[in-house]
């Protein structure tokens, strides 16, 4: 019951908002209208006041004999200004018809957008639920583990490729370490999971993974024998490494967890960009984002803008509309704390450090909230 209350809930909060938007014509069209009243009247009254002198001048003065041909100028006046009036109305009670209508199709329009955008948020909520690791860890918290293990396996593959080209003039470029580890990550190492990798890698690369792997297959073998949690560690610079405690063969990949969940938050963020009824209308695209992004918790914020530095998710970075990217249009990891970005690329180095994007709407949280703290004695001075 608490999934069949929580749509309707969002649908009424911002259902509205939308609504007024597309209601603004309707102002205009009343402003038309009253105006073609005040023609419509000011020529009535015009018709009013010369009838009024030609009366009192008939009543005061004319020979009634005149007044034969008199009525016949005047009605052949009169008729043509009074059937003007009637024209502009009829003219303008169609006019405001037809805007009615075409109010009631964007209406309509954005009904049937919002019934399938909230649609697809249920599928993600879905999605989200089924994501489970070794039958303990199922659900959101799911991503916490799935972000750590990612961090480890990139420490793990840059560690072990530096040891391999310790001694050799060529060096592999970061940028292909981290997708080699993405793709570990994702694929995972096996008889048929390594032929994914190996087939997405170029010539350069291929022979620092097949002796990559080796060293994972000894590691999962190493794994399989033993009966209790396995804790593994990864160097981060000089004086610093990483531990990540295993309860299931590390290195096998998530595929199956995650390729249905990645896909389906970039088609909904792109049916958002592309199908929303009133394309220019920016902010009320943000404000479906806003609600998708309040579903997001930060490890899945944390993984998207991981998932987006790699071969895999690249799209979310290259837009032709935009510059950075769908996720620098809508904001959709700005809850995404910067420090817990600590690895391979930061935020910073991808988005730069402006605070907002094109469309003014703020990047990250973080920036604001460190903000909010530096200017606590200056609040207290000022109050």
């Amino acid at each position: 019951m608490k999934e069949l209350l929580f749509i309707p809930l969002l649908r009424r909060k911002s259902s509205p908002k939308s609504m007024r938007k597309v209601g603004s014509p309707t102002k205009k069209v009343n402003i038309i209208f009253i105006s073609g009243i005040a023609i419509v009247s000011i020529l009535t009254i015009f018709v009013c006041w010369f009838y009024y002198v030609f009366l009192n001048s008939l009543l005061f003065g004319n020979d009634a004999q005149k007044t034969g041909p008199i009525g016949d100028s005047l009605g052949g006046f009169s008729t043509p200004i009074i059937g003007i009036g009637a024209a502009i109305l009829t003219f303008l009670a169609f006019w405001v018809q037809f805007k009615a209508n075409k109010q009631q199709q964007e209406d309509l329009k954005i009904e049937r957008f919002e019934t399938k955008f909230y649609e697809m948020l249920r599928i993600h909520r879905d999605n989200v639920d089924q994501i489970g690791i070794n039958n303990n860890i199922e659900g959101r918290k799911t991503f916490s583990r799935l972000f750590n293990e990612l961090k480890y396996t990139y420490y793990y593959c840059l560690n072990n490729i530096n040891e391999q080209q310790k001694n050799s003039t060529t060096k592999l470029a970061i940028e292909k370490i981290y997708n080699i580890s993405y793709l570990i990550f994702f694929f995972g190492i096996g008889q048929t999971s390594s032929k994914l990798v190996d087939d997405i890698l170029d010539n350069e690369s291929k022979p620092v993974f097949e002796k990559l792997a080796e060293c994972i297959n000894k590691t999962q073998d190493f794994y399989r024998r033993r009966t209790r949690p396995l804790s593994l560690k990864a160097k981060v610079s000089e004086n610093e490494s990483i531990r990540f405690f295993y309860d299931y063969v590390p290195f096998q990949g998530h595929m199956g967890n995650l390729s249905h969940y990645v896909r389906h938050i970039f088609q909904l963020v792109k049916f958002v960009e592309e199908r929303y009824p009133i394309s220019a209308d920016i902010k009320a695209k943000n404000d479906y984002i806003a609600t998708l992004r309040s579903q997001l918790s930060t490890y899945e914020q944390a993984f998207l803008y991981y998932n987006a530095l790699s071969v895999l998710g690249r799209p979310w970075l290259e837009s032709e509309k935009s510059e950075g990217g769908l996720l620098k249009k809508y904001p959709i990891i700005k809850s995404l704390p910067k420090p817990l970005a600590d690895f391979y690329k930061t935020p910073d180095e991808i988005f730069g450090t402006a605070e907002k994007n094109d469309d003014e709407n703020i990047l990250f949280e973080w920036t604001e909230i460190k903000k909010r703290y530096t200017n606590i004695d200056k609040e207290k001075i000022t109050s």
